[in-house]
């Protein structure tokens, strides 16, 4: 009994349509299933994100097939690509964004589904890459909570497909050479790619023009495979029969096995080693985009008559997974968004198996009663002019939501008033003077970032992370002329002198001068250290080495302020959710449910660590905020009085509690003179 029916006209033998490949499918399936196991499981498949850039091979061989094929033929009919692109994409995913729109009506509180209707509408407008773009930034919401982030690489190919047909006809039209211009626009974009990656990763991430070349490394196979040369020919035979030599001895095999054998097990083996070895730490796409892209290229090149591609893509598991994957891709995201919803931000790993299995469940369902009836069947001009104007309706509905601040009407004033919390961090925290962005130059400080010397006053000098700039204000408020303060903060930088980013790295020993020149009376050392470990960024012992440049300065007293408390979903967020499903209304001044649990187990690390080391005092930011019954939470009724406004960066009344406990365990300092 087939699992699916044969696969629509799309991919069967038509003047400009080329044949069906099941092997094929079979990539698209270790694409999406590499995505969602990412997404669901990232610790055990660190790398699976490449999936994505897979996609793009695959969609820029199929798409540029049809173009060139029909260009050579003389029947290629825009009217028809672009209403094939329509019943093809249009039908899941406005299905997919109905279903988020109406799920969210009932969990997501407003200021989510406000951004979730903004998503609808950039998804409608197949401009999702650029929205997550712009809003990209250190206080951004948190990407594993946004429903629809994942339509961002699907903006990147209808914009694919929006420059790239008519820019191949006028080429064509005018008898310029197709495969110069491929490759002049390829090159273009790679090397956009990998020069701007460093200096701005998000950018290089979601921009199409630094992610076409991966399509057009698609167009350029498509390319070959339908101008093939004899030059080319004949470079292949040669090759072939060195391979064949090398590999079979001197059995005699079919001519061009040897090479398409080669190359499908070089390319699943780039791609495997992709999966397996890039991670979230690497500098993504830049050059690390080769190994899937052109792992991707070999496989599809090697022909569907290759070993790997015979026995392992054409399977009839893989042909099943690679004919849903679209749908797939669709449904499995913002299930399991709203699964991490329903469960304050850490779903048990029963949960994300469930919502894997749900997403498999309803891509199955979508692709056979919803794509294959639209797309296959007569009536094509009614179905996509009607498929056209529902993207229409979507999208306004989505931005009239966002317009409407997430019809906060849904919910009750009490809800409201945590769900629609906002918090200016940025005002009296000495933003881009003493508290710098990661983008910003390493020297960048301002000369206002130290205390002027006001008599016998002594110094204490704040040095960390953003987590740091947001207790600088605490400490201001608690100081009663007692001391002054030096505050030298900035983004995702803690201070430990080989931590991976350039800016940080380059800015270590800036701020070390700093100390050298200024003899502080105290350095309080703190930043979001389980962050750091977590992600494999750092090992938090190599704290050691900056307490050791201190002690050979000379700094007679160094604070290390372990983690402070860390929510899995931002804390105003989690209280709402919490009022909303407690029977008895109220907001907890404590609770444990939401907290993240790396802080409690880093700040036992960092206590025993740092336990009888030189001028070393620790001060353990978990305990002053926690006890049996939970984390505060706040520190009066008001929602003001919310300890953080997100995750765990503190606010001033956070900041001012904080600071507070910290001054009373160490005696002020200890600085009194």
């Amino acid at each position: 009994m087939k699992l699916l029916d044969a696969p629509s006209s799309e991919y069967l033998t038509t003047s400009t349509h080329p044949k069906y490949r099941p092997d094929i499918d079979g990539l698209r399936a270790i694409a999406v299933l590499s995505v969602v196991a990412y997404h669901a499981f990232p610790d055990w498949v660190k790398g699976g994100f490449v999936g994505v850039d897979i996609f793009f091979v695959i969609s820029g061989f199929l798409i540029s097939s049809i173009i060139l094929s029909g260009l050579k033929l003389g029947g290629f009919s825009f009217s028809e690509f672009y209403s094939r692109r329509v019943m093809r994409i249009f039908p899941a995913l406005l299905l997919v964004m109905c279903a988020s729109f109406v799920f969210g009506w009932f969990t997501l509180l407003p200021k989510e589904y406000a951004e979730l209707g903004k998503h609808i509408a950039g998804g409608a407008g197949f401009i999702s890459n650029f929205l997550l773009w712009s809003e990209s930034g250190y206080f951004d919401s948190p990407t594993q909570l946004k429903p629809l982030l994942h339509l961002w690489s699907l903006g990147v190919e209808e914009q694919f497909y929006i420059v790239w047909p008519p820019l191949l006809f006028i080429a064509w039209k005018k008898r310029y050479n197709l495969l110069s211009i491929t490759l002049l626009v390829l090159f273009a974009s790679l090397y956009l790619n990998v020069s701007t990656v460093h200096q701005d990763a998000t950018g290089t991430f979601y921009s199409p023009i630094t992610r076409f070349w991966e399509l057009l490394i698609g167009s350029t196979l498509a390319y070959i495979t339908l101008y093939k040369n004899k030059i080319l020919t004949n470079l292949e035979s040669k090759l072939d029969s060195v391979l064949g030599a090398i590999i079979y001895a001197d059995i005699p095999v079919q001519a061009g096995k040897a090479l398409a054998d080669s190359k499908s097990f070089a390319g699943l083996a780039l791609i495997a080693f992709a999966i397996y070895k890039i991670n979230t730490g690497f500098s993504f796409p830049g050059w690390w985009a080769i190994f899937p892209v052109v792992g991707a290229f070999l496989l599809i090149s090697a022909g569907p008559t290759a070993f790997i591609n015979r026995t392992v893509l054409s399977n009839r598991i893989l042909v099943f997974f690679g004919l849903i994957s679209y749908p797939l891709y669709l449904w499995h995201w913002p299930i399991l968004v709203f699964t991490r919803f329903a469960t304050s931000g850490k779903p048990p790993i029963e949960a994300l198996g469930a919502a894997v299995s749900l997403s498999i469940v309803l891509a199955l369902v979508t692709y056979r009663f919803i794509e294959k009836p639209i797309r296959n069947g007569k009536r094509p001009t009614e179905k996509t002019v009607g498929l056209v104007v529902l993207m229409i309706a979507v999208g306004y509905i989505g931005l009239d939501s966002y317009q409407r601040e997430g019809l906060p009407f849904r919910f009750g004033k009490t809800i409201r008033r945590y769900a629609n919390f906002t918090y200016d961090p940025l005002s009296d925290s000495r933003r881009d003077s003493c508290w710098l962005s990661n983008n910003a130059a390493p020297g960048g400080y301002s000369d206002t970032c130290v205390d002027k010397p006001v008599g016998n006053l002594p110094l204490v000098f704040l040095w960390g992370d953003s987590h740091a700039a947001r207790l600088y204000p605490g400490l201001v408020l608690s100081n009663k002329n007692q001391f002054r303060l030096a505050q030298f903060t900035r983004d995702s930088c803690p201070p430990i002198s080989d931590f991976s980013y350039e800016n940080c790295i380059k800015s270590f020993p800036i701020v070390l001068d700093k100390v050298r020149e200024m003899r502080p009376d105290v350095v309080v050392l703190f930043a979001v250290w389980n962050d750091y470990t977590e992600t494999s960024k750092i090992d938090i012992r190599r704290l050691n080495g900056t307490i050791q440049q201190l002690n050979e300065i000379g700094i007679p007293k160094i604070v290390v302020m372990g983690p402070a408390p860390k929510w899995d979903i931002s804390l105003p967020y989690n209280l709402a959710k919490i009022y909303q499903q407690d029977f008895s209304h109220k907001i907890p001044a404590r609770t444990t449910i939401g907290l993240d649990p790396s802080s409690e187990k880093i700040d036992g690390v960092l206590q025993r660590q740092l336990e009888g080391q030189k001028n070393v005092k620790y001060f353990s930011s978990f305990k002053a905020f926690c006890d049996q019954q939970g984390c505060l939470t706040r520190t009066s009724d008001d929602p003001e009085s919310l300890t953080t406004y997100d995750y765990g960066h503190l606010t001033t009344a956070g900041a001012k509690y904080l600071s507070q406990k910290l001054m009373a365990e160490t005696n002020n300092f200890g600085t009194a003179k």
